[in-house]
């Protein structure tokens, strides 16, 4: 099985880039390290399934093949898991900020329209 890679680049905000260096420091990784466990997370599953399948599915009996490839997948799946749990629940708590925000204004542009067609009556 060869394994080609491609080079992906990309442009983000500066405070995106920073906040990628800050974790990536954090860590002791580069940023495309961090970058690469995001693409892991969201797309990897259905990619490497297919890997796995192929080495499961080859002519002849290499279990060691078989064994060295599920152990990287594995252990690729773990950390992408890891990491997507953090990502998740940072983004749910986003969107209940959010939430919170566009409701908030909801009621005040209700509050809003209510005044103005009272000032309307009143005129």
């Amino acid at each position: 099985m060869s394994n080609k890679n491609k080079v992906v680049s990309l442009r983000v905000e500066e405070a995106i880039y920073n906040e990628l260096d800050k974790q990536a420091e954090a860590e002791g990784v580069k940023i495309s390290d961090i970058v690469r466990d995001m693409i892991y997370a969201f797309v990897y599953s259905q990619v490497k399934h297919k890997e796995v399948n192929d080495v499961v599915s080859a002519e002849g009996d290499n279990i060691t093949e078989l064994l060295r490839v599920m152990e990287n997948r594995l252990r690729l799946i773990k950390n992408s898991l890891h990491k997507t749990r953090g990502y998740v629940q940072h983004l749910e708590e986003m969107e209940e900020m959010f939430d919170n925000v566009y409701d908030g204004l909801g009621e005040q542009v209700k509050k809003g329209v209510q005044k103005i067609s009272e000032l309307k009556v009143q005129g």
